[in-house]
């Protein structure tokens, strides 16, 4: 994701490539409310979004077992 964000936007500077990318992943799930739960938390970098929705996904798999 970060290589296509550079290619995208390469004159963008650091934060603001994170910034889009961290959207662009969001708007990708494709899921509202698992949206809204991680930008409720204020990821500022992609990395952080990931691991996010990676941990939201592990809790909801626990809670279905």
């Amino acid at each position: 994701m970060r290589l296509i964000a550079a290619l995208a936007f390469p004159t963008a500077d650091y934060e603001s490539r994170e910034a889009m990318a961290t959207d662009a992943f969001l708007d990708a799930l494709g899921d509202t409310d698992l949206f809204m739960r991680i930008r409720d938390r204020q990821p500022t970098i992609l990395d952080a979004a990931l691991a996010i929705a990676l941990q939201m996904e592990v809790w909801s798999k626990n809670i279905q077992s």
